[in-house]
């Protein structure tokens, strides 16, 4: 049955009713009504951080000390650890931040050693390793990047080059913004 036929009468398709009439019906819950009320409730709550503005709170969010780096790493996954996964994130420098030094992401009752929330554990390493870490991966993927471009102006064995038109030459460039022009 297709839903996007609005509310049916009887239960049979047919003729959608109009909202009016379904508002004065007993049992019938004006969810768009609803809605602008917790709208109205979260406004006078949070102010215009709803709208667009520029605060976001993050309640995941924990203060490295000074010459570390955090991160969240995954724990479980539907319930199911990987030791090997443990194992490499060991040999890759991080260790788990003890749950004692940031409390405030924990509800009272928490007993656990390592901080868990949602299935990813918080996760420490020494900054300068962790910055020796991200360069390396961004020039991994600088170099993959380079690569590809390179190939689009190679022309196989026995072909014209590439190169020699501005029409035919492989052009590329890079954009950040919306795809449909404004």
């Amino acid at each position: 049955m297709n839903d996007d036929l609005g509310p049916r009468r009887n239960g049979r398709p047919g003729l959608r009713e109009e909202p009016e009439t379904l508002a004065m019906q007993p049992g019938v819950v004006d969810h768009e009504a609803r809605a602008a009320q917790r709208m109205k409730e979260l406004r006078a709550e949070m102010g215009d951080s709803l709208d667009g503005g520029e605060f976001y709170f993050d309640r995941f969010y924990a203060e490295a000390p000074p010459g570390w780096a955090y991160n969240w790493k995954n724990h479980t996954v539907f319930g199911k650890e990987f030791p090997q996964y443990k194992s490499m994130l060991q040999r890759n420098g991080w260790s788990p931040v003890p749950a004692a030094r940031h409390r405030e992401l924990l509800y009272p009752e928490y007993n656990d050693q390592d901080i868990v929330i949602d299935g990813m554990i918080l996760m420490e390493r020494p900054k300068a390793l962790n910055d020796k870490r991200v360069e390396a991966e961004r020039m991994k993927s600088a170099m993959q990047v380079a690569a590809k471009e390179a190939l689009l102006a190679d022309a196989p064995a026995g072909t014209a080059p590439r190169d020699k038109f501005a029409e035919t030459r492989p052009r590329l460039s890079s954009h950040v913004g919306p795809v449909v022009p404004d």
